[in-house]
Parts: C-alpha cells; sequence; structure tokens
C-alpha cells in the first residue's frame, strides 16, 4: 500500500512538473546497468536471459529519473512468462532509439492503446498499473517518447530519446 501510494504521489508530482530534472551527459549503458543491478533479485529468481548491445553513445538524461523508468519497464518484462529479454539500439544523428523485446506472451490488441494509462492492467499482470504510466511520464520529461507493440513472437517497448539538451518542450502548432 505504501508503495502505491509514494508511486501516485510521484506520477502527480511529475505530472504537474513539480519534479525538477537534474540532466547530465551520460552514457546509456551506465543507467542501463543501475537499472539491471535494482533488479538483481529477480533477475536471479526468474533465470531470464538478458542481452543488452554494446553501445557507448551519450545523451542527457537524469541518471536516477531514468533508471526508475527503466526499471519499471524492465521490472514488466521480467514478470512476463518468457525466457529472454534482448535490449538494442538504433542511433541516428538527432535521436537515439532503444528497444526492449521480451520473447513473452503477446500483449492483446485491445490492451496495447492502455499499458501506459494510469491503474491499466491485463487480467496476467501483477501489480497495480503504475509502474509503466510512469515510465511514461519520467521519458516524456526527457522529451522522449514510448511505445509498446507485438514483434517476432514478444513483446517490443520503443524508446526515443533526443540526443540534444532541452529545456523546456515545445509545441508545435
Amino acid at each position: 500500500m505504501k508503495y502505491l501510494i509514494n508511486s501516485l504521489l510521484t506520477l502527480a508530482k511529475l505530472q504537474s512538473s513539480q519534479i525538477e530534472f537534474e540532466f547530465e551527459y551520460q552514457s546509456i549503458q551506465e543507467v542501463i546497468q543501475l537499472s539491471m543491478q535494482s533488479l538483481q533479485p529477480l533477475i536471479k529468481k526468474t533465470r531470464i536471459q538478458i542481452h543488452i548491445e554494446e553501445l557507448e553513445t551519450c545523451f542527457y538524461y537524469d541518471e536516477s529519473w531514468l533508471q526508475e523508468a527503466l526499471s519499471n519497464i524492465l521490472k514488466n518484462s521480467l514478470e512476463q512468462t518468457c525466457s529472454r529479454i534482448d535490449i538494442t539500439f538504433l542511433e541516428h544523428q538527432q535521436y537515439l532509439k532503444m528497444f526492449i523485446y521480451n520473447d513473452g506472451e503477446a500483449i492483446q490488441e485491445k490492451d496495447l492503446p492502455h499499458i501506459f494509462e494510469r491503474f491499466y492492467h491485463t487480467k496476467k499482470q501483477q501489480g497495480v498499473g503504475i509502474g509503466l504510466a510512469l515510465s511514461k511520464e519520467i521519458i516524456e520529461k526527457h522529451h522522449g517518447s514510448i511505445q509498446a507493440y507485438n514483434d517476432r513472437n514478444g513483446v517490443v517497448f520503443e524508446i526515443l530519446f533526443p540526443r540534444y539538451q532541452m529545456n523546456n518542450k515545445f509545441k508545435v502548432s
């Protein structure tokens, strides 16, 4: 119950821009390794094989917040019935795409548009439906975007990050 209340408060603060991010130019590998470390007990318990593509690319991010977002996504993948998780990248001059693939059961098409909504969870999902909503909000505060889709007998979380620093988000009309 305490986790739920804290997560809801954090999500509300993020959505109302009450949390300031401290962006630093860092390697993507650093935050992935921190996320993996925080999930070690679950990784050992599940014995899921995890492959992370080596990439030394850097971009601007807040380490603690992005670790929270990636940990939630990875935890979601680890809790699925899968045997493998792959983290790969696509580099572009202006952005970096991260793909987190698991070979678990596909997400039903009716659920896909809703998995990043607060309190939404599928019948087979554990938890209360806060983790992915929190991850989406954190990624968007990094001026990025996230989507999930079924692919190659599994599920892909595709995350896009800009490679330059922005202080404010601008809307184009």
